[in-house]
């Protein structure tokens, strides 16, 4: 993220994440690396997280006084 999009300085500058980016480190000696591969793409088309940052997700905000 970017302060200047956080606390509203520069409206170009979007308050979320800019990017994101995931690193998986795995060592599978019985598999062959493209299992390895297509475990990992497994687990990644199935994350919430992922599915989450991949797409537009709408926001509802509900404010409750009193």
């Amino acid at each position: 993220s970017d302060d200047r999009g956080v606390l509203g300085v520069d409206a170009m500058i979007p308050a979320g994440p800019l990017s994101v980016r995931v690193v998986v480190h795995l060592d599978a000696a019985s598999v062959s690396d493209d299992e390895v591969r297509d475990i990992i793409e497994w687990g990644k088309s199935h994350c919430p997280v992922c599915d989450a940052f991949g797409r537009v997700v709408p926001v509802e905000l509900a404010v409750e006084i009193g």
